[in-house]
């Protein structure tokens, strides 16, 4: 080794001196005797928060209105029927980035298939007609200011109608109504108003004939107003009309097939009107996007928006999109926002969420840091797949996923980067016994037998054995107690000397410190349950701790790989919906508490989300049993982390590297655990540790040590100790007991290993990568 003075050898030279006077132990608790000396600020203590990510949109509806305002910049939404068929008096306004939900004093009555459009000359939103909840052809007429609906009194007005068209008339300065459907009769009829009053247009031949469920928007090229398609009394029509202002003249030729409940706006960016879905009347959705240039039709190249027919659109003139929102597909109502900028159909990030449902299947993909949903209940059966990356959801659309159902489980498969989902209930009088898997771009059915056909059981990924396992459900028999295994070719049944009794809705979570699958509650035929249990992948062990959850079931859990716990969610319970979250570390359960929190719900979606080290919750039913789809995230304020930053230098095992262990993060009244690995074999090798990642007394960091011998290689961290890693291994662990005391909480020391490499350099030295180490409470 050289002689050359260095910083480093100085320092290492200092701290020889003193092992005489401190052990390694000793010396090792030395961060804190100097944190305490920074740290001014008052106790802070440990808390667990929830965070709301999303503004919550309209619910999945169809047979709803839209129609932009020029004045206030905002497409505006009424009404529609929801996934149960209840029909709704609610307003939305979308602002380019989100949904708000208004709150009139005022508001017309609950309607489906009414219409709106834009009242340039009073600057404000007209609606009209519909059909009430109890099947009313309604004919008041309405306007909305952006805070309150007004019902206005005209002299004259249409008859009561319901899937008729509205759409303003820029030529004319008026909005032009047409047609429509009364006591299940087609209308023919044309209206204008003028600002306060209806008038009849008294039109001669040509004329479209009387229809209802067809499409009216402004004309942005040709003038006036443009109407296609509908349905009348021979069926879907495929017809072209334009109203010049007094008179009514079919256009083109060719162009979309007959079809109705289509929905349509005029892009006045591009010229154009746009046309999107609808159905030819053998209630298949179509997903075609057409455009009209003032003479023809052409059917746009572009990706498609999900298949819909009852859907309602508008377009923003100051984001320059066509918006459509929800629609139905016969199997399933919709609550998707999409835009169409001319050229593709695109989910706004602030507004793509799943509908709101329940009963999902999920689980978090560690690999590709995906939170996966697939299927469920809205209402509908649902079969659609969609991703949360963190910040926002993505609806992904496969080619051939398994077959829309709930009470499916999923769980995911680290080691061969799939997640697993098997069974599930049709409600069609099948139960699932098919195992699929999700790569990331497709589903593959991988199985069809294997456990019994079942809905309502619990799936959970035990990574120490590689292995998915399976517990409970609702199978033919009955309420199952079996154990299935599955290792990514074929299921095993596990015959246990004792397991949980037989029971739908538990919830199942991995816990990877002790390597124990972990089992609460459920449903059996005794009623509600509270019962723990651990599977160890030979039998299951009740366990007995001091405090637990009150009995629940339908509830949620996942594990908290950061802070090493189980966190359980919410349920039904004896009393109810609950609304409660539990925390289970091995011995004991813990109730914690957070405001403000997510509504108390049950058959939700829970997992981990490992990049931001929080839980991620998704959907479910209220205590109103009414569908959810908020996304919520919750874990510590202020939590322990271990960054790497800087590089290494290599010596002769290659560059050595330091890494906390798994369990191992700085948590008040814990112990922090570093590895240092790619040590050669007997080598000595010691840590590091400083205060500073950017100063070591006067010397900015890092500092490049090239001139003391050691080129490439830079020192990260300030010295101000140091410990010897004993031992003769490739790896080696460090730990440090970190204190109880609040004080502590955020403050944050630094880490970088040395390693001694004969001829790796002239000074014969090795570093690793740094870490700084941030100490939270959890």
């Amino acid at each position: 080794m050289s002689h050359r003075a260095s910083p480093v050898s100085a320092a290492l030279h200092r701290r020889r001196a003193r092992r005489s006077r401190a052990s390694v132990p000793a010396r090792a608790a030395w961060p804190f005797a100097l944190l305490g000396a920074l740290l001014l600020c008052p106790a802070i203590p440990g808390q667990v928060a929830w965070q709301s990510l999303q503004r919550p949109g309209p619910a999945a509806r169809s047979q709803h209105a839209m129609a932009y305002d020029l004045v206030r910049d905002r497409i505006v939404l009424f009404g529609g029927s929801d996934t149960t068929g209840w029909i709704l008096d609610e307003t939305f306004e979308w602002d380019g980035s989100g949904w708000d939900r208004r709150s009139p004093t005022t508001r017309p009555s609950a309607r489906r298939d009414a219409a709106l459009a834009f009242d340039l000359l009073r600057g404000t939103v007209l609606l009209f007609g519909g059909e009430d909840r109890s099947g009313n052809d309604l004919a008041d007429t309405w306007e909305w200011n952006g805070v309150n609906w007004t019902r206005l009194a005209p002299a004259v007005s249409p008859p009561g109608r319901r899937s008729h068209a509205l759409a303003f008339d820029f030529a004319s300065g008026r909005i032009l109504l047409f047609g429509g459907e009364r006591a299940g009769v087609a209308l023919g009829d044309t209206w204008e108003w003028n600002g306060s009053d209806w008038t009849q247009r008294a039109v001669g031949a040509p004329a479209p004939a009387a229809r209802g469920r067809h499409a009216l928007a402004t004309d942005p090229v040709a003038g006036g107003v443009l109407l296609f398609g509908g349905l009348d009394a021979i069926g879907a029509r495929g017809d072209t009309w334009r109203w010049n202002g007094n008179a009514w003249s079919a256009v083109g030729s060719g162009g979309p097939t007959g079809r109705f409940q289509h929905a349509m706006c005029a892009d006045f960016g591009r010229g154009r009107v746009v046309l999107f879905g609808g159905t030819t009347g053998n209630w298949v959705p179509l997903a075609e996007t057409w455009t009209w240039d003032g003479n023809a039709w052409t059917l746009a190249a572009t990706n498609s928006n999900a298949a819909a027919y009852s859907l309602a659109m508008a377009y923003d003139f100051v984001r320059g999109t066509s918006l459509a929102f929800g629609g139905s597909t016969f199997f399933q109502i919709l609550g998707e926002t999409w835009t169409f900028d001319g050229s593709q159909w695109l989910q706004p990030s602030s507004a793509a969420s799943p509908s709101p449902r329940a009963y999902t299947a999920h689980a978090f993909d560690s690999n590709r840091q995906r939170f996966v949903v697939f299927g469920g209940d809205d209402g509908n059966l649902l079969g659609d797949t969609w991703e949360w990356d963190g910040t926002l959801w993505r609806r992904v659309l496969p080619t051939q996923p398994p077959g829309v159902r709930w009470g499916a489980a999923m769980s995911f498969d680290p080691s061969r980067g799939r997640c697993v989902l098997f069974g599930g209930n049709s409600s069609f009088g099948q139960w699932y016994g098919d195992t699929w898997e999700w790569d990331g771009t497709a589903w593959s059915l991988r199985a069809t037998s294997g456990p019994p056909a079942r809905y309502a059981h619990a799936l959970v990924h035990d990574r120490g054995r590689a292995r998915t396992v399976l517990f409970g459900g609702h199978v033919a028999a009955g309420m199952a107690s079996d154990t299935w295994e599955w290792d990514g070719n074929v299921w095993r049944q596990v015959l246990t000397p004792q397991a949980p009794s037989g029971r739908i809705d538990t919830a199942l979570a991995y816990d990877e410190l002790r390597g124990r699958v972990v089992l609460f509650g459920g449903l059996d035929t005794n009623g509600f349950l509270a019962d723990t249990w651990e599977y160890d992948g030979t039998n299951w062990i009740q366990r007995t701790p001091g405090s637990s959850p009150p009995v629940r079931y339908q509830h949620a859990m996942t594990y908290d790989a950061a802070r090493g716990v189980c966190v359980l969610h919410a349920g039904l319970g004896d009393s109810g919906v609950r609304n409660d979250v539990w925390e289970y570390d091995g011995t004991t359960w813990s109730q914690r508490s957070a405001a403000p929190a997510p509504s108390g719900r049950h058959q939700h979606a829970l997992g981990y989300d490992a990049r931001s080290a929080r839980v991620v919750l998704f959907g479910g039913l209220d205590a109103t049993n009414a569908f959810v789809s908020d996304t919520w995230l919750y874990g510590p304020t202020r939590p322990a982390r271990v960054t790497a930053f800087a590089s290494g230098c290599p010596g002769a095992a290659g560059v050595p590297s330091l890494a906390v262990v798994q369990g191992g993060l700085p948590w008040l009244g814990s112990t922090l655990t570093l590895q240092l690995d790619a040590i050669g074999t007997a080598q000595p090798a010691l840590l590091i540790l400083g205060l500073s990642r950017t100063l070591w007394g006067s010397t900015p960091l890092p500092r490049e040590l090239g001139a003391f011998g050691m080129p490439g290689c830079h020192l990260a961290v300030s010295i101000d100790a140091s410990v010897a890693l004993g031992g003769t291994s490739n790896a080696r662990r460090f730990s440090l007991g970190v204190p109880a005391q609040t004080a502590l909480l955020g403050a944050a020391l630094h880490a970088q290993g040395l390693v001694v490499a004969p001829g790796a350099n002239a000074l014969g030295l090795a570093l690793s990568n740094a870490v700084e180490a941030e100490l939270g409470s959890r």
